[in-house]
């Protein structure tokens, strides 16, 4: 299970983070790729992985098949990882953040040739996370913040636990103990 070295909390955003990352961004190519991580929760390199065959585009669904890249220092850990997940979104969601990252995705879909969405490295893609982290909200996060924030996020939405699940990639309920923070309530008496 992963060990944290800082408070996972101080890097966790929200839709509205995501849209104001996006609004300042200028290629599109960037735009898809903070929409991919961020609707996704996928590991960097799952997503620099992706092919235009791992995605597809019908009039209600934007499908995505991510392959699952976690690998596990014990071996008896790798039985608990997803090979591959296939993902959908409501075209027309009602959420307008999503909205507007599935039609980053398509836009973008629609502008490559074939072959790997992304012809960038990981180097430059956390360049790119770290310029617009650091000009929006003053903060250098990690490609890795916005697979915390994500399942952090859908958590806190109720999000079933074998959903989130299957979005992780895992069967390990361990594997989504730090996305459940507790809440700050305050109670009367």
């Amino acid at each position: 299970m992963p060990k944290y070295t800082t408070p996972p909390s101080l890097g966790i955003f929200s839709d509205f983070e995501v849209h104001i990352f996006l609004k300042n961004l200028i290629l599109l190519r960037d735009k898809a790729l903070i929409s991919i991580l961020w609707l996704t929760g996928a590991r960097i390199q799952e997503v620099l992985n992706l092919t235009k065959e791992d995605i597809l585009i019908d009039e209600d669904y934007l499908k995505i098949r991510l392959q699952t890249l976690k690998k596990r220092r014990k071996e008896n850990e790798n039985k608990f990882m997803i090979t591959y997940r296939n993902l959908e979104f409501e075209r027309d969601s009602n959420n307008i953040v999503m909205k507007e990252c599935i039609n980053n995705i398509i836009e973008y879909y629609n502008s490559i040739a074939e072959g790997k969405l992304f012809k960038i490295s990981q180097r430059w893609a956390r360049e790119i996370i770290n310029r617009v982290t650091t000009e929006t909200i003053q903060k250098r996060l990690a490609a890795h913040h916005f697979r915390h924030s994500r399942f952090t996020y859908l958590a806190e939405k109720n999000i079933p636990i074998n959903i989130l699940l299957h979005l992780k990639g895992s069967s390990d309920l361990r594997s989504i103990v730090p996305y459940l923070q507790a809440k700050h309530i305050r109670i009367k008496f």
